[in-house]
């Protein structure tokens, strides 16, 4: 136990400077942490505003229980902070210099060379701390005569020139930006640009997929066309027929041109009877295009009228939503139809929705409240 106390009384400063750095070294990789992975943040922005904590972090827990610096004037913390500040720049620049290096130009996982260029780090940080930043003197004491008490108190740093630190710490800056426009700005250019070029390949996937797609419909839409001309010169040709076409025709446009509400309207207006074999095949691909997106755009319309107490306007959303799927939104649309329906005072048809909730919902607290609402009918 002598042994370990010796031990551990030889080695101090390494072994707080050890554990101090370990715990430099987990500050610096939770906020780093933090920032990709939880806020997002582009991993070299996140490297350096790790980096700053960590450096704050780190100059007092050395200053106070690694090197046990008992310099509290201006000047010395002055002198201090300044040089631990240059020797971080220098080191931190390193770090994401590593990073820029092994992750954008090497492909390295950028985890891992996290924690290495912060091993690293740690030692270069203990070597310029111990011999350049809190150097101690000679002498560590100085003790004086007064009357019969002989005074002993430590010995603080010789004064340094504020303009001997700020020095200190231009230079710092000055090399820490150069390594970093060597190193850090065309990885992360690189980054930026590979970032740009997936975006416009992924955008050049969609457009080419969606002018095939309107390339294939277009050859239907031909056909479609010479057919309409057909039927309309036909003596079976009738007005319902007619108006079929026309209203698949006038889907296939707003389709085409994005406006999926519109598609929706018209193909809600076609009536597949009507239509030929290469007809129906160009109203399932539309209809199954545009299908999903319409019934969320009318069932949010009529959701929000009923909110709004505008149950006129939210029966006729709502009511196209049920007559395409009436068991949409686990057939919460069907609900809020019956209720719309009592509210704007039509009793009898939204009795017949209840009793619809009721069947094909058993159990449901929907079901219990559309019973109830038919029991105050009956």
């Amino acid at each position: 136990m002598d042994r370990i106390k010796e031990l551990m009384k030889k080695y101090r400063e390494l072994i707080t400077y050890v554990f101090w750095g370990g715990m430099t070294t987990v500050v610096n990789y939770i906020v780093y942490f933090a920032c990709t992975k939880l806020l997002g943040i582009e991993y070299l922005i996140s490297n350096v505003i790790a980096w700053v904590v960590a450096v704050i972090f780190a100059f007092w827990v050395n200053k106070i229980y690694v090197f046990q610096s008992y310099g509290r004037d201006k000047k010395t913390m002055l002198h201090e902070f300044g040089t631990f500040v240059s020797a971080r720049v220098l080191s931190g620049v390193l770090e994401t210099g590593m990073m820029a290096l092994f992750v954008s130009v090497m492909h390295f996982n950028d985890s891992v060379i996290k924690i290495i260029a912060s091993v690293l780090v740690v030692i270069i940080n203990y070597v310029l701390s111990k011999l350049v930043i809190f150097k101690k003197q000679k002498e560590e004491q100085i003790s004086y005569q007064s009357g019969n008490e002989t005074i002993i108190q430590p010995k603080y740093l010789k004064d340094n020139s504020a303009m001997s630190t700020i020095l200190n710490m231009v230079i710092g800056i000055a090399i820490g930006a150069a390594i970093t426009g060597f190193l850090v700005v065309p990885g992360v250019r690189r980054q930026v640009q590979n970032d740009a070029k997936a975006q416009v390949l992924d955008a050049n996937n969609t457009v080419s997929s969606k002018n095939q797609e309107i390339s294939t419909l277009q050859k239907q839409i031909d056909d479609l066309t010479s057919q309409i001309t057909e039927v309309k010169d036909s003596a079976e040709g009738s007005e319902n027929k007619i108006s079929t076409y026309d209203q698949l025709l006038s889907a296939y446009a707003s389709y085409s041109d994005g406006d999926i509400e519109a598609a929706g309207n018209a193909l809600g207006n076609v009536n597949e009877e009507y239509l030929s074999d290469s007809a129906k095949s160009v109203y399932e691909t539309i209809n199954a295009q545009v299908n999903a997106d319409y019934l969320e755009s009318l069932y949010n319309q009529g959701y929000s009228d009923y909110n709004s107490q505008k149950f006129e306007e939210s029966i006729t959303s709502l009511q196209k939503v049920v007559d395409m799927e009436e068991t949409y939104k686990d057939g919460y649309a069907l609900y809020y139809l019956a209720q719309a329906y009592r509210k704007n005072n039509d009793l009898e048809t939204a009795k017949t929705y209840y009793q619809k909730i009721v069947e094909l919902y058993p159990g449901t607290e929907r079901a219990a409240n559309a019973q109830n609402y038919i029991n105050i009918e009956e």
